[in-house]
């Protein structure tokens, strides 16, 4: 599926949030700070409604997304990005009333302090600003490890 028009800038990553027998949420995150949620229809082959929403609270091009899952069942999405951001949201379906369709929002639930916030918390740190580069996640021991690059 080639789809054009969807970012300011390029796309850089891909998550899939849910998925049903017809079809699947995901949000793309891209160059031009943005995360966006789609919906594909598997049966037409279309995207419909292509872009859901779009989420703006970045302030650097996005590198990497994923879905983490605890162990008390809940899933989680992370998005990361230069400026040593990395936000953590839930999602949830909600059912509009009218139409009976299910759709996904995300809610920012947290941020990971930056060495920006920790100094201000007068925390002993060099003056260095960060970019996460990726992350993975323990589910069986909750523990979240991200790589950070300062090039």
């Amino acid at each position: 599926m080639i789809h054009e028009g969807t970012h300011g800038r390029e796309t850089r990553c891909i998550t899939i949030l849910d998925e049903t027998f017809d079809v699947i949420i995901f949000v793309t995150g891209s160059e031009d700070t943005t995360l966006k949620l789609h919906t594909f229809n598997k049966s037409s082959g279309l995207l419909g409604n292509s872009q859901i929403m779009t989420y703006r609270g970045h302030v650097s091009g996005l590198q990497t997304t994923g879905k983490i899952h605890l162990k008390n069942g809940k899933q989680l999405f992370l998005s990361a990005s230069a400026k040593e951001e990395l936000f953590i949201w839930s999602y949830n379906k909600v059912t509009d009333t009218k139409t009976n369709n299910k759709n996904l929002y995300l809610n920012l639930e947290t941020k990971l302090p930056t060495t920006k916030d920790l100094r201000k918390r007068n925390s002993v740190l060099n003056n260095v600003e960060l970019r996460v580069t990726c992350f993975c996640f323990d589910s069986d021991k909750n523990v979240l490890f991200t790589c950070y690059s300062n090039s």
